[in-house]
């Protein structure tokens, strides 16, 4: 896997966002087609979400009920946010991966 310094290392253990940053440094490269720009678009979206989610879950206070220090749970926490985020972005999300479709689209026909 190549290394990008400008990008959080925490973005590309997700699947979906080393996709999406490969596809991002390649366009200069390949000529897109439509499905790959919205899909790039709704990656994009993901990406975004899941920092909203894991922002909004660490204002959830932690029970003394369970051992919730525990790293498996962390790690099941983060894969349900990843999985989360890219289900509400595939459904519509908060509307960002059309308004970057139309702007890839545009800096497309401009090259």
């Amino acid at each position: 896997m190549e290394y990008y310094s400008s990008i959080n290392p925490l973005l590309l253990s997700q699947p979906s966002c080393v996709e999406t940053t490969k596809n991002l440094n390649q366009q200069k490269d390949v000529n897109k087609d439509d499905a790959t720009l919205k899909k790039s678009s709704q990656d994009f979206e993901s990406i975004l979400i899941n920092y909203v989610i894991k922002a909004m879950w660490e204002t959830v206070p932690k029970s003394n009920l369970s051992d919730e220090d525990n790293m498996g749970m962390d790690t099941y926490t983060e894969i349900m946010h990843a999985a989360l985020a890219q289900d509400i972005a595939a459904k519509g999300g908060l509307g960002i991966a059309p308004a970057i479709y139309k702007q890839l689209m545009q800096n497309k026909g401009q090259s």
